[in-house]
């Protein structure tokens, strides 16, 4: 069981005694509060060998059991005992100090880890101690009272990673370890289905981003609601991971159709995050779906596209009857997103007007690249016959690294 926000632990005396199995439960406060953790009584029983090895148990503030080593030695009639403690949610060092051949003596709290990282306390010893070399084996008792914050449930920074579309997922664990924030997750796609058995692919926006605080669970997990759905995750020993998933459905539509869509997509996180994803650097080309040529060029660093060369097919006129062939181009580099996309636009001149032209894509990191190049709605007419025609185009291409 995780650990929990502590109530008032309150250390009974620590007696060293035989292994006995226990998890690790503490009370814990509500995810995310920030209030100061409070005293609370603990016991904790050590019984080593001669050698100083042996176990030791706790109870009250918080419960383990595991194994103890004790180091002992005397000093101006005083035995002085340095004592590790290894449970199964974390190490405690305590130092036990009393007179020799005194029944009780003084205990605190030097260190801890994981669970115990931020463990502090101290308290009374009862337990007969002989200083007298060999040292015998020995039972101790420490009573007392510690104070032990919440747990940091996730390591605290920046973390990102990729889902299983290849799309990036990022975000950043609060320095407690128990929320996390500025969540940013980049395109991806899912399924939608019409109630007439039509299907359709759809899209997320090109960059969805969550600003949180998100509490993260006592469990290690979290659920962030999205417009379509939720983001959601849990943390393990080695990173984190979780789906992002979509579950919607329409309202009616004049026909009385209905659409549901749905998707479920797999992803992981580790901090701090791996290197950013990388198009193969080199020289893409392709063909539009209506025909003309593009290539774009991916300098050696491969996070921005530059040098757009592209022949963009226009169809004029109310029936698209009258073709024209504009060729652009762009020098001038874009850097790319999260998940290897673009977009850019520039002005062009194409008899005596100025058009807007728009190049959009995303390039995977196998030598792909799905993109479109056109002209944006309604932003150029030509004149033919004495009568001004409006253009479009048509401009999806799929381009590859040219070898």
């Amino acid at each position: 069981m995780a650990l929990r926000v502590p109530h008032r632990l309150v250390v009974v005396p620590l007696v060293l005694a035989p292994l006995v199995p226990a998890g690790l439960a503490v009370a814990a406060a509500d995810v995310g509060a920030r209030r100061a953790p409070a005293a609370a009584d603990v016991t904790i029983s050590v019984r080593v060998d001669a050698r100083g090895r042996g176990t030791f148990t706790a109870r009250g503030a918080f419960s383990d059991a595991g194994r103890a080593v004790v180091r002992r030695a005397v000093v101006n009639g005083r035995l002085n005992a340095a004592e590790t403690l290894t449970g199964a949610k974390g190490r405690i060092v305590l130092t036990a100090q009393q007179r020799c051949g005194a029944g009780s003596g003084k205990w605190r709290v030097v260190s801890g880890t994981v669970a115990y990282a931020k463990l502090t306390g101290r308290g009374t010893t009862s337990g007969r101690v002989a200083c007298t070399r060999p040292f015998p084996p020995v039972t101790l008792v420490h009573r007392g009272a510690v104070e032990l914050p919440p747990p940091v449930l996730a390591e605290p920074g920046n973390w990102g990673g990729k889902s299983a579309q290849a799309s990036v997922i990022t975000f950043t664990v609060a320095p407690d370890g128990r929320s996390l924030a500025t969540v940013v997750a980049s395109r991806y796609r899912y399924e939608c289905v019409r109630s007439d058995g039509q299907r359709t692919t759809q899209f997320s926006p090109t960059v969805s981003r969550y600003a949180g605080p998100f509490p993260i669970a006592d469990d290690r997990s979290f659920s962030i609601k999205t417009f379509s759905g939720t983001i959601a995750g849990r943390f393990g020993p080695t990173g984190a991971a979780g789906t992002i998933t979509v579950a919607t459905t329409s309202p009616p539509n004049i026909q009385g159709q209905v659409t549901i869509c749905s998707g479920s997509i797999p992803w992981t996180a580790t901090n701090p995050p791996g290197p950013p994803p990388q198009a193969l650097a080199g020289t893409y080309c392709g063909i539009t779906a209506a025909g003309g040529g593009v290539c774009l060029d991916v300098p050696a660093d491969g996070r921005q596209v530059r040098n757009l060369r592209a022949e963009i097919k226009l169809t004029c006129g109310i029936r698209a009857m009258i073709p024209v062939s504009v060729s652009v181009a762009y020098e001038a580099a874009t850097p790319f997103g999260l998940d290897l996309s673009y977009s850019q636009s520039f002005d062009w001149t194409f008899e005596g007007k100025t058009m807007r032209v728009t190049s959009t894509g995303t390039f995977d990191e196998s030598g792909v690249l799905l993109g479109s190049v056109g002209i944006a709605p309604l932003s150029v007419s030509i004149e033919r016959d004495g009568a001004t025609h409006a253009c479009r185009t048509s401009g999806g291409f799929t381009a590859r690294l040219q070898r």
